[in-house]
């Protein structure tokens, strides 16, 4: 109730059980579901020299010959792209319309880069019963987990690659950004991850999600994004103010760095997981 169609199904793709955002086109993606029918033509897999320069893609190593890009206009406009491995072979699936094709490419394969290095993947589960006078019941503790903190990690592990992508690709995550949060604003809505439903803003859940989204903008936004996230909690909430502390808050926890995974050593990249969860933990 109160939700788009497209908005009810962004919220529907972050609802499924133990699937992290990394792996939602397996859910939208048809290339296996199709491949039995005798007129299936796969999509098209390009090499990363069709968007980048040779010199660019040095520092990816051996993924730089190995990753495939695949324009999947199947995607919904709310996911820019994904990562996943198929038979193998390392794939960034990428949604057509969006604005930087070159950052949400590198995006991907940067995630693919830390999976292969050994990056934690995020699994939490409740001990014991919840409090009876607790929001954050089982039910949402799990939807908190696989929305909040899913998207937290997900900006802490940004927060390890955007400042070297900026530097040798010259592509930044604000553009995209813009187009997610300006859509939002434009509609008046934030995604809640299925923590409420409907324009309800007020109340603990949507003061959560609406302080992760602030952290996120913060981070990865551009200035006019940021300040119209500002202005849309402060305007919705009883205490707007608050939540854009909280959202200030976790966004100075999560400590940006300029990192060469090719030329890290092994205790290097352990610190820096370590430095990751550290992150997340006290955001």
């Amino acid at each position: 109730e109160g939700l788009t169609a497209e908005e009810l199904r962004y919220e529907q793709l972050l609802l499924l059980p133990q699937m992290p955002l990394g792996s939602l086109s397996a859910r939208i993606f048809k290339a296996q579901e199709d491949s039995d029918d005798e007129n299936f033509e796969p999509p098209r897999r390009q090499p990363l020299n069709d968007f980048f320069e040779d010199s660019e893609l040095e520092c990816l190593g051996e993924l730089k010959d190995q990753v495939q890009v695949i324009i999947d206009d199947s995607l919904p406009s709310s996911l820019h792209g994904t990562s996943r491995v198929e038979e193998e072979v390392p794939l960034a699936i990428i949604n057509p319309q969006v604005p930087d094709m070159r950052y949400v490419i590198m995006h991907e394969v940067m995630h693919h880069r830390l999976d292969r290095l050994g990056c934690p993947s995020l699994s939490c589960s409740i001990r014991g019963s919840v409090p009876s006078n607790s929001w954050m019941s089982r039910t949402k503790f799990e939807l908190f987990v696989r929305g909040p903190v899913l998207v937290l990690w997900e900006l802490i592990q940004h927060s390890r690659f955007n400042q070297m992508i900026s530097r040798v690709f010259r592509c930044e995550p604000k553009s995209a950004r813009e187009s997610e949060y300006n859509r939002y604003l434009s509609a008046g809505f934030l995604p809640t991850f299925g923590m409420t439903r409907g324009p309800n803003h007020d109340g603990t859940l949507w003061a959560v999600t609406a302080a992760t989204h602030l952290a996120v903008a913060l981070l990865e936004g551009s200035e006019d994004v940021i300040q119209r996230m500002i202005g849309f909690i402060t305007q919705s909430h009883s205490s707007g103010a608050d939540i854009v502390g909280i959202g200030r808050a976790i966004a100075a926890e999560i400590k940006q760095s300029d990192n060469n995974f090719e030329e890290m050593t092994e205790e290097q990249m352990r610190q820096m997981f370590y430095s990751m969860l550290k992150d997340l933990a006290v955001s």
